[in-house]
């Protein structure tokens, strides 16, 4: 099928302060397969040599927007308010596109009038390692439940349409995105592309216990509203036991520990399950601890390592630079 949808993206590269990965990202962008569309580098105050770097490409399709700091949320309207199309991909300035992303990803929101969020599978790396691969769930009704707990859309790969996010009052400050994928779905139709199509980066300092909190806490009260409500309405969770453990992994991921303990305790036969009984007694491990063991994604790990061996292959194949 041609294209009768999407004929020309808007692809919104927010950035501050992150000219040392920068020109990588950039160059991701301008080697898509899928050509038809405009690069807004929107810096938000940046003080590196950030312009210097945008300057280095001489591609017309970029587009380059400095302003005064005033926070990603801001940052992220501002580029809703100048694009030209209706159609808005994401772009982080640390992250790797592979270069079929665009493409794909096109190519479904063109093959179904239905959707109006597309996103993908993703690889974690560090430095030049790709740590793991995070398998998104791929179709709307999926995502939704899954919703209740993370975001099951990659931010960073997510193309959407510009007249959804807006009516539903865009980037709020200090939420981001997954706050976002929560406020619209009642009006969304969500879809994943099973095949890892990005390189997300993971830094050092988005590891700290504070960066980690600051974290859980966004998350928590993001969540809430729709917690105040029936979990089956909001997520499609209908059974009460499931519903529990749910409640039970909010507070385990996001809350407090001991609150996740008493969740579970309601209905002891839930700690016949393997993963609640491990994660029960994690929650005695001091908070620093939980915070490490919870962000190294062990299970992610493992599956990279042991089951996703054609996968691993192919991003090795495709790992541009670090």
């Amino acid at each position: 099928m041609t294209d009768q949808r999407v004929k020309f993206l808007s692809v919104l590269l927010p950035t501050y302060n992150l000219s040392k990965y920068l020109s990588c990202a950039i160059s991701s962008i301008l080697n898509q397969s899928y050509t038809e569309f405009e690069l807004l580098i929107i810096d938000d105050g940046s003080t590196d040599n950030t312009t210097d770097i945008v300057k280095s490409f001489k591609d017309p399709r970029i587009k380059y927007f400095y302003k005064s700091h005033t926070g990603l949320s801001d940052t992220m309207n501002y580029g809703l308010s100048i694009a030209k199309s209706d159609w808005i991909a994401i772009m982080e300035a640390d992250d790797i596109a592979l270069p079929l992303r665009f493409e794909k990803e096109v190519n479904i929101l063109n093959e179904s009038e239905n959707y109006t969020v597309v996103s993908c599978s993703f690889a974690v790396f560090m430095n030049s390692k790709i740590l793991y691969v995070v398998k998104n769930p791929q179709h709307h009704n999926q995502i939704i439940k899954q919703m209740a707990l993370h975001s099951p859309i990659c931010n960073q790969g997510v193309i959407y349409n510009k007249n959804l996010v807006v009516q539903n009052g865009g980037y709020v400050k200090k939420r981001r995105e997954y706050d976002l994928w929560l406020r619209i779905k009642e009006d969304a139709q969500f879809y994943n592309i099973p095949e890892p199509l990005m390189l997300v980066r993971r830094r050092k300092d988005s590891l700290t216990n504070s960066s980690i909190s600051d974290h859980k806490r966004i998350v928590y009260w993001s969540q809430k509203p729709f917690y105040d409500f029936d979990l089956d309405r909001e997520f499609n969770i209908r059974s009460k036991e499931e519903q529990i453990k749910i409640k039970g992994w909010r507070e385990w991921f996001y809350g407090t520990k001991h609150e996740a303990r008493k969740i579970w305790l309601t209905k002891p036969m839930l700690l016949l399950n393997p993963k609640i009984f491990s994660a029960f007694l994690l929650t005695f491990l001091s908070n620093a601890l939980l915070n490490s063991f919870q962000s190294a994604r062990f299970k992610y790990r493992i599956l990279y390592i042991f089951v996703n061996r054609e996968i691993r292959k192919k991003l090795r194949e495709v790992f541009p630079c670090s």
